[in-house]
């Protein structure tokens, strides 16, 4: 852990240490006559019965049990616990259980006092800790608990055996620990930092010092510590401060440590799963996104918005998003998003998109939606362009169409053909089983269809008893060396007797050791009979191959025989220099495939066969040339001569011959080099020309006027309408149909392009024969002849779209400038009043600020305007008479101000003058005038006159840039006094009011460590009735004990608190501690007949006000609100009037306080129904001295009694007052003369003196 905090204070004023949580006890030292040496009372026991020292020990006790405490003194005994009952005056008697200890029978002790409840709840608690402590002993978590004071840190076994230590090696001297601490050992803090890594000091005192401050509700630090063994381990702390000694200052933090070393390493592996994840969602394709529900903000990654065809960095609004799918995907999305967002329910859909060119592809589209507290916050998902895997799926779904039909033809010519085939399986475990076989097999074989499918088995049982050892040899060797299976076997039929069988398979292994043949069976049993002479003219045929085959190697060139079955091509024959020209091995032309051509280029090979295939559909010969790169890197140019043979089966061979050609074409190309170079360049041309969105020409002058095209290209001729005889027919003339408005540039043009031979380049119309009027753009390079003939070439190319395009682009270039500055001037401008936005003035502020930085001028007069009683308008006489009011006030300000005066409307009654650079005082006072004066003169709405005043907060700066940010708050800080002066005045801001601004800024720093600190109490002033001077209630008022300034006033704090909107916590706290002061008094007998809290309207909506009445009244005391006159509840509506309906329901009073310092009207009293009225103390003060102010009580007396309300007159100094107060018929009175406010000690002495009932009477 780390160092302890000092929080002051001399060793030994710290209360006796404990962990477990109860009231601290009362710590008495005596000497041996029995008399008290030392009292240590840190919770305030005893209260104001505490004895000083030299009392004696008995007298602190009832009568009854100080014989018992007077007996053990005299006795010999040295410890003993008694049940005693301390004496408290007139309260009741406090059981303690006291403890007492001493060396030896007459010598100095000490007694410990527990509160006898708080004992007995000690020892459930120790029970409870011990019952924990022996779970928490079973878990892996360590606990432990560190003394702030004295630093000692006590912690479990498990907390040591992290570390990989027992509890004693970690066991701090003996001096530091108490011994009779059993689940726990301490530690001091130096053991502890060497076991600390250092970069993790700072960072754990820092969390610690915001902890202690009241910044984070737990103290939660991740450490490395070091192992027993050497090496660093993490480690979690996590505590909380629950004790505070006598002084208040922190003590003991209590916590657990759990090991997280673990954690930590899986943590950094998952970083870098992460990492690898999104790598591989990026290669993989995938683009994620998410939209926050609660900010509109929709996130795209880069990849999300590569599938869109969008720049990185894109984000669109949710509607947008859904745009980019096809028409006939967004109803989908759009109910998936709603269904998401409904339930939960995710989603996955292979959809068409639109991506940002226009290009249709398909995506994989997931998403899910995140819930918190049953509401949705967020969607999520991914994209995937799955456009590749569609395609592929729709090439694959062709080609099992493709294969069904081709099954089905090899089903219909399976079932035709004179044998039958079969696909034969044999199990590793030897069962056997045709999975298919054709029609005519059990007719062949003799055995039903259904004994086969039944058993593979059954197709052998007809099979020669001789014959049937050679098949199953045949089948065995097949099997282990995978070979062909051919064999001729005999066939007892049951019907057609003794037939010859011949059986052709090929076998193929399969991935769990099973062998299938895939082959036929045929009845060859007529055929036997022509074997012997078949054999005799195989052997002729073989005499005459032989010749042929001599004489086909010594030819020149190479011959082949081949033959194409689907995408397989075979040579069934060729001459061994065929395999030298292609440069592969006998073994791979045997076997045919693509190892026969790996040595001819791709495009090379696709183009030959492309021949073959084109010469396939014609059955004409075919001549094709490519080249052989060979191993050794020298390459060999073949050509081919092959002429197609349709076969009775309709399949074509083809027969052929092979060339080496490599020499010759050397020869021809050394011979035609530059006739070659000539014909590529022309084939080059020619097929851009045939592809390029330009017409090419060529444009000739002649010397002698006379002009014409001798070149142009077909494009040439779609561009301008006519083929090229009608080109030729016109020459020159063509150029009659360029509109006249072009005709003449465009000879000028050609004039001085042939003169100075530059670049011609000209746009212009021109009459299309079939399109009419279009624009053409024309560019060439003129080049003059020996003859003087001038000939351009160059490029004609259709500038229609571009025109219509520029022209197009002009109108909503026009049309967006218009609108963005509209836009802007509306986004800048409040639409009520046309008066510059809060928006314009930052930017204006932001200017002169920048202006100000680079020499321009620095001073500053800012006036920050507020409208009186605005919302009394807007009330009484409707939004619209509040609008005239606001339009009225803008255009006072636009006929009063200069060329360079600024003014803005910041939203509702707030508006703000930023006059010109250069102005001073004397013209800011003159502006103003004007202003108040303007405003006096009144506004008649419908007949109404609207009365309107305004309160003015000015600052004027000398130097902007020392302000900067502060300038709007020292004119709001000018403006709130101004307002609370009194209204309808000017402030300027001066120094007092920035030294008042930095108190202020200081006391709100100190309000939450306040609350945290318990440090508001209630007070309580009695209120007695005129006629008998009884006690009839109590009002309870806010006293801030603040450590540095002492005990404040309201009067001190309360504005700030206001400006912070935290009156209503404060009226909060103060209910709560009353109520627990009143239960106190309610213990002793006492039960105040009525108590009154000042609370802000704020607090009047609170929906938990009624019950912390109710805990406050407890049924017995009546509870008022008072609410000041001058407040702001005035300015409330009827939702204030509901407020207040449902309190007087709950039988809360609300009274009227400072009464006579506001202007409440009758109708306002008559519908508050206030319970009483409470007359401001200076009017009461008043009474000595002033006739007046006599005659304003009588009727506010007067007017009390007629609503049927009580009266309450504050500030009460003096008899005098108390007999006229009461001669006027005031009620209750209040002040110094029968008691300041009073905290609760002295309250209860006041009450004491009085010998208040249990039952108070009527108000």
């Amino acid at each position: 852990m780390l160092t302890a905090p000092d929080f002051g204070g001399a060793a030994g004023e710290a209360a006796t240490e404990t962990c477990d949580g109860p009231p601290p006890p009362v710590t008495i030292d005596f000497d041996a006559a029995g008399r008290i040496i030392a009292l240590v009372d840190p919770a305030g026991m005893l209260g104001i019965a505490a004895p000083g020292a030299g009392a004696a020990l008995v007298d602190l006790f009832v009568p009854p049990d100080r014989r018992r405490l007077a007996a053990w003194l005299a006795s010999e005994a040295t410890a003993t616990t008694l049940r005693l009952g301390v004496a408290r005056g007139r309260t009741p008697a406090l059981p303690c259980h006291v403890t007492l200890l001493r060396p030896g029978p007459a010598q100095p002790g000490r007694a410990v006092l527990t509160e006898a409840a708080s004992a007995e709840a000690l020892a459930r608690s120790r029970a409870e800790r011990d019952e924990i402590s022996r779970y928490l002993d079973q878990t892996l978590l360590g606990t432990w608990a560190w003394n702030l004071q004295t630093g000692a840190i006590r912690f479990n076994d498990q907390w040591a055996a992290i570390l990989g230590y027992r509890r004693a090696e970690l066991e701090a001297p003996a001096a530091e620990i108490d011994p009779r601490h059993d689940p726990h050992l301490d530690i001091g803090q130096d053991s502890l930092r060497r076991l600390c890594h250092p970069d993790d000091l700072i960072r754990a005192q820092h969390e610690l010092q915001r902890h202690l401050a009241g910044e984070t509700h737990w103290y939660d630090v991740e450490a490395r510590m070091r192992h027993r063994d050497g090496h660093w381990i993490w480690v979690r702390d996590v505590g909380r401060l629950q004790l505070r000694d006598a002084q208040g200052r922190p003590e003991w933090i209590y916590g657990v440590r759990r090991d997280i070393d673990a954690a930590k390493a899986r943590e950094g592996q998952l970083r870098r799963v992460q990492g690898l994840l999104e790598k591989a969602g990026a290669l993989a394709g995938f683009g994620c996104w998410e939209l926050d529900l609660r900010s509109a903000e929709i996130y795209w990654s880069d990849e999300t918005c590569r599938i869109h065809g969008m720049p990185p960095g894109t984000a669109p609004p949710l509607d947008s998003a859904i745009d980019f799918y096809a028409p006939e995907a967004r109803p989908v999305v759009t109910a998936a998003v709603a269904a998401a967002m409904r339930d939960g329910t995710s989603w996955q859909y292979e959809l068409p998109l639109i991506r940002a060119d226009g290009t249709r592809i398909w995506v994989l589209s997931l998403g899910e939606a995140q819930f918190e507290d049953g509401q949705p916050v967020r969607i999520c998902g991914a994209f995937q362009d799955i456009t590749a895997r569609k395609e592929t799926e729709k090439r694959l779904a062709e080609t099992a169409e493709a294969a069904r039909i081709a099954r089905d033809r090899l089903n219909t010519l399976a079932d035709k053909a004179p044998g039958a085939l079969f696909e034969h399986r044999e199990d590793p475990s030897g069962r056997i089983d045709l999975p298919y076989f054709s029609a005519r097999l059990p007719d062949l074989l003799g055995v039903s269809r259904a004994a086969i499918e039944a058993d593979g088995a059954a197709a052998a049982v007809n099979i020669h008893p001789e014959d049937a050892p050679i098949l199953t040899a045949a089948i065995r060797t097949s099997r282990e060396n995978l070979a062909p299976l051919v064999v001729l076997y005999r066939l007892v039929h049951p019907q057609k007797g003794l037939r010859r069988m011949q059986l052709s398979s090929m076998p193929v292994r399969q991935a769990d050791g099973a062998v299938i043949w895939y082959g036929s069976v045929l009845d060859v049993t007529e055929q036997s009979a022509m074997q012997a002479r078949l054999a005799e003219t195989l052997e002729e045929l073989r005499l005459a191959h032989e010749r042929l085959d001599t004489i086909a190697q010594n030819v020149p060139g190479a011959l082949f025989e081949m033959q194409r079955l689907d995408d397989v091509v075979s040579f069934p024959y060729f001459t061994h220099k065929f395999v030298e020209l292609l440069g592969v091995t006998a073994a791979e032309m045997l076997a045919g495939g693509p190892a026969v051509f790996r040595n001819i280029p791709p495009a090379e090979f696709d183009a030959v066969f492309d021949a073959f295939r084109r010469a396939r559909e014609t059955l004409s010969q075919v001549e094709a040339r490519h080249r052989v790169l060979l191993p050794d890197g020298s390459t060999r140019w073949i050509n081919l001569w092959a002429s197609p043979s349709v076969q009775a089966d309709g399949r074509v061979r083809w027969f052929g011959k092979a060339l080496d050609i490599t020499e010759r074409l050397e020869l021809e190309a050394r011979a035609s080099a530059d006739a070659e170079e000539i014909r590529q360049a022309h084939a080059r041309i020619a097929s851009i020309l045939d592809i390029v969105p330009v017409g090419l020409f060529e444009y000739r002058r002649h010397p002698d006027g006379r002009a014409d095209f001798p070149y142009t290209s077909g494009r040439f001729s779609e561009l301008v309408g006519l083929d090229r005889a009608r080109i030729d027919r016109l020459g020159g003339g063509l150029l009659a149909r360029v509109v006249p408005e072009d005709r003449a540039a465009m000879e000028e043009m050609t004039q001085r392009s042939a003169e100075s031979l530059t670049p011609w380049r000209m746009r212009f119309r021109f009459l299309h024969p079939g399109r009419g009027q279009i624009w053409l753009m024309a560019a060439s390079l003129p080049e003059a002849k020996p003859d003087g003939t001038v000939v351009w070439t160059g490029a004609l190319y259709d500038a229609t779209p571009d025109v219509l395009r520029e022209a197009e682009l002009e109108r909503a270039y026009a049309l967006a400038e218009r609108m963005r500055s509209e836009n802007e001037h509306l986004a800048l401008h409040d639409g009520l009043t046309r008066l510059p936005n809060r928006r314009y003035f930052d930017r204006h502020i932001e200017a002169r600020l920048r202006a100000a930085g680079v020499g321009g001028p620095r001073d500053c007069v800012l006036i920050q305007i507020d409208l009186d009683h605005f919302k009394q308008i807007n009330d009484t006489l409707g939004h619209e008479a509040g609008d005239r009011v606001l339009m009225r006030v803008a255009d006072l300000m636009r006929s009063t101000l200069q060329a360079d005066d600024f003014a803005a409307r910041l939203g509702g009654d707030e508006f703000c003058l930023l006059l010109a650079p250069g102005s001073t005082e004397v013209r800011a006072r003159t502006v103003l005038e004007r202003l108040r004066k303007g405003l006096d003169e009144p506004l008649r709405y419908r007949g109404h006159p609207c009365r309107i005043s305004a309160s003015f907060g000015v600052v004027i700066a000398k130097n902007i840039t020392d302000l900067a940010e502060e300038l709007q708050l020292y004119a709001d800080a000018a403006l709130y006094r101004a307002k609370t002066a009194g209204r309808n005045r000017v402030e300027i801001f001066d120094h007092a009011m920035a030294e008042q601004m930095h108190l202020d800024r200081l006391m709100a720093a100190q309000f939450s460590a306040a609350f945290e600190r318990d440090e508001f109490e209630p007070w309580f002033q009695p209120q007695v009735r005129a006629q008998d001077l009884t006690l009839a209630g109590v009002e309870v008022l806010v006293r801030w004990r603040n450590p540095e300034r002492g005990l404040l006033t309201p009067d001190a704090f309360l504005r700030v608190a206001r400006d912070l909107r935290i009156v209503a916590e404060i009226d909060r706290v103060m209910m709560e501690k009353t109520a627990t002061v009143l239960e106190r008094l309610e213990a002793t007998g006492i039960v105040l007949p009525r108590i009154s809290f000042n609370v802000c309207t704020g607090r009047l909506r609170d929906p938990a006000l009624p019950a912390a009445v109710r805990r406050v009244g407890r049924g017995r005391t009546r509870v008022a609100l008072e609410l000041i006159e001058t407040g702001d509840w005035q300015d409330e509506g009827s939702n204030f009037r509901d407020t207040l309906a449902r309190l007087h329901a709950e039988g809360i009073e609300i009274e009227i306080d400072d009464f006579g310092s506001g202007q409440t009207s009758i109708l306002g009293l008559m519908e508050i129904r206030p319970a009483a009225l409470k007359i401001d103390r200076r009017i009461v003060a008043a009474l000595r001295r002033d006739t007046h102010e006599a005659d304003l009580v009588r009727q506010i007396v007067q007017i009390a009694r007629t609503l049927g309300v009580a009266t309450v007159a504050e500030g009460v100094e003096t008899m005098a007052q108390a007999e006229t107060l009461r001669q006027m018929g005031c009620d209750i009175l209040q002040g110094y003369l029968f008691a300041p406010p009073l905290e609760e000690a002295a309250f209860r002495d006041y009450l004491a003196r009085q010998r208040i009932p249990a039952f108070g009477g009527p108000l």
